[in-house]
């Protein structure tokens, strides 16, 4: 019995064995604990940074790439406004068709206002940009006016349409021809569909060329004759020139068309051969002396313009010819003073008149 008593409790040599056990379960449940409270939710933070900062990455990606485009389209838009300016620039030099044309009857208007004659406007061969559809045009006349030097020059500042770079005069001359002065140049006008019709919209004032004109020497009260250098003595004769008339060559007479009888459509002629007829023309511009009837290109037929209160002797006519789709009645006229101007002029149209007699100067 005593030694039963002595002997070892195997209970208490159980729970030494599952002590270490126990402790290890101890050891790894505080560290799951410690887990779960500190490092899971430090790394669910350390995450959730992880996912914004990578968020903010793309977003200053996105932002760049889209500056980056904003600022790509802001230097593209520089450019195209850039070369748009210069274009407009270029197109601005440009005149339009209707500024061409227009020029052309100045030219008329400035001889009146220069008193000299318009003798010639001739269409040259233009050379074209040579494109499918061509962005520009030449014009290119050959222009003679005659008149006294003074007056020529006085002519040539009044064409202030050749300060643009699209108008050039080439070729000048003035010399004497057949008891006058005959001044010859080349005009070139260049014209654009991309004109912006501004090219004439600040032309400089035309100065007006004078002529100095010396104190005269005093005369003898008498002069009968004088002495050349030689004691030859000579006759000195009153300088007198006959008064030209208005008169129509055999020659021109044999080449113009014969008179017709009927014009249908074309209002009542007024006037009959001998007639003077009187320049009805209010609007701006003029009535066209014509080489010919029905001119396909008028501008070039142009022989003169006559302005409003002018007056036309009548030499022949009437002629039948068109014009605007009408009828109308053409008289071969001289036109009164700047020189003997011969041509067609119309009469009236359905609308009309440009033409009145003498009786009733203003008739349209």
């Amino acid at each position: 019995m005593d030694s039963m008593d002595t002997g070892p409790n195997p209970i208490i040599g159980k729970l030494f064995t599952l002590l270490p056990i126990l402790l290890i379960g101890m050891i790894i449940s505080g560290n799951l604990l410690f887990a779960a409270a500190v490092i899971f939710p430090a790394w669910q933070t350390h995450e959730n940074l992880a996912a914004q900062v990578t968020s903010a990455q793309d977003t200053l990606h996105t932002q760049a790439a889209s500056q980056d485009e904003d600022q790509q389209v802001a230097i593209l838009q520089n450019q195209v406004d850039s070369a748009q300016a210069q274009l407009d620039t270029l197109a601005g030099g440009f005149l339009t068709t209707a500024q061409a044309n227009q020029l052309l009857n100045q030219v008329y208007q400035y001889a009146q206002e220069s008193r000299v004659e318009v003798a010639a406007l001739r269409s040259q061969s233009p050379a074209q940009s040579g494109m499918t559809v061509p962005l520009y045009e030449v014009w290119l006349y050959r222009l003679q006016v005659t008149g006294d030097v003074v007056d020529l020059l006085n002519f040539l500042v009044h064409l202030r349409e050749s300060a643009v770079p699209s108008v050039s005069l080439n070729n000048l001359s003035i010399s004497p021809s057949q008891g006058t002065n005959m001044l010859m140049l080349d005009i070139s006008i260049y014209t654009s569909v991309l004109a912006t019709g501004t090219a004439l919209a600040a032309l400089p004032e035309a100065p007006i060329i004078q002529v100095v004109v010396p104190e005269a020497t005093p005369e003898p009260e008498t002069v009968s004759g004088a002495v050349y250098g030689d004691g030859t003595a000579f006759a000195v004769l009153p300088n007198v020139l006959p008064t030209p008339e208005a008169t129509v060559s055999a020659t021109i007479l044999d080449t113009l068309p014969v008179a017709d009888t009927a014009c249908p459509g074309a209002p009542e002629t007024l006037f009959k051969v001998g007639d003077i007829a009187v320049v009805d023309f209010n609007e701006t511009g003029a009535l066209r002396i014509l080489a010919r009837v029905n001119a396909p290109d008028p501008y070039i037929e142009t022989r003169a313009q006559a302005y409003d209160n002018q007056q036309l002797l009548i030499l022949a006519g009437p002629v039948c010819g068109t014009w605007n789709g009408q009828n109308i009645w053409y008289w071969y006229v001289e036109r009164e003073g700047l020189g003997s101007i011969q041509g067609w002029a119309a009469e009236a149209d359905l609308n009309d008149r440009w033409m009145c007699p003498l009786s009733l100067p203003e008739c349209s």
